[in-house]
């Protein structure tokens, strides 16, 4: 049996199965050669129908340890001091913290030496763009969040910290990649960056056809597909449905927050006009949304 071809290209990604943008971008990346994808998260080399090389970063337990104990310490700080530093800057700055260095343990140890490195996401960002330029690998930096806009989710202290580590990185980046032309407009403001160093990729295939004109539903049917996590808005657009009698809600997708978004709509007593749909593969998110009257974007 002849062994796997070395990787043309190696995406650097926290998950993979469930990760929408990062299906969409692996469905690129393997139409230019042999693709591998170094990830915390343990799975199939398989992922949307595309078969990759999966290398795994190694064990997290000493960050899972720290994090228990971090949260231990927190429990003697007064609820704002927790809220900030322990729940929003500590936890979340030691994921970025420790995905970096096991991504370094890993490319190292691997003598990993790709043509092409792609980021999605900036946990990874300081570490491995300096072990790429150390090679002369070029890097290209995927962007699907928005981190100045994301204090709903991430701690004032830790948004500021990304945005710092994303001006730095995204300087030296050879291209970046954003799910939305407006996005590109705003960190090419931000960080003064040239128009050519970007290209949209949108994470979801466009309709094939054209939507047909009709009379909107009675009750109106509102949908929602993404993921199902705190800091996106959907407390509030649970509970905001949940007044208005005239709406339905559809959320379609998966995530750490499910149960407690369930237990909202359980509470709501709207159970009946809000519901839960699984996930479909990213070919089929465009025709799933054509019966519905209007499409939720939730924000921070």
């Amino acid at each position: 049996m002849s062994p796997s071809p070395a990787p043309r290209i190696i995406i650097a990604t926290q998950a993979v199965e469930g990760n929408l943008p990062a299906l969409r971008l692996l469905k690129i990346c393997v139409e230019f050669g042999p693709v591998a994808i170094i990830t915390p998260q343990a799975g199939p080399a398989e992922a949307g129908g595309v078969k990759f090389e999966r290398i795994r970063t190694g064990s997290e337990w000493f960050y899972r340890s720290l994090r228990v104990l971090c949260r231990k310490l927190g429990c003697l700080l007064p609820r704002g001091w927790r809220k900030k530093w322990i729940e929003g800057f500590t936890e979340e700055a030691l994921g970025v913290l420790r995905l970096g260095k096991l991504f370094r343990r890993t490319w190292l140890k691997r003598k990993l030496r790709p043509d092409l490195l792609v980021l999605d996401g900036a946990e990874f960002m300081k570490t491995a763009g300096k072990l790429a330029r150390a090679e002369g690998i070029p890097v290209v930096y995927y962007v699907h969040e928005m981190f100045p806009n994301e204090r709903a989710h991430y701690s004032t202290a830790l948004s500021n910290w990304l945005c710092k580590l994303e001006r730095s990185e995204c300087r030296h980046a050879q291209h970046i990649i954003v799910q939305h032309q407006l996005w590109g407009k705003l960190l090419r403001r931000r960080y003064r960056l040239d128009a050519a160093k970007f290209t949209e990729v949108t994470p979801s295939p466009h309709p094939e056809e054209p939507l047909p004109g009709s009379a909107a539903s009675e009750p109106l049917r509102l949908y929602y597909h993404g993921l199902l996590t705190s800091g996106r808005g959907l407390e509030v657009l649970l509970r905001g449905v949940a007044m208005v009698p005239e709406v339905q809600l559809d959320l379609r997708g998966s995530g750490a927050g499910e149960t407690e978004l369930r237990r909202i709509v359980a509470e709501s007593g709207a159970g009946d006009r809000i519901r839960f749909l699984p996930p479909v593969p990213t070919v089929e998110l465009a025709a799933s949304a054509r019966t519905y009257d209007l499409g939720v974007v939730t924000g921070t």
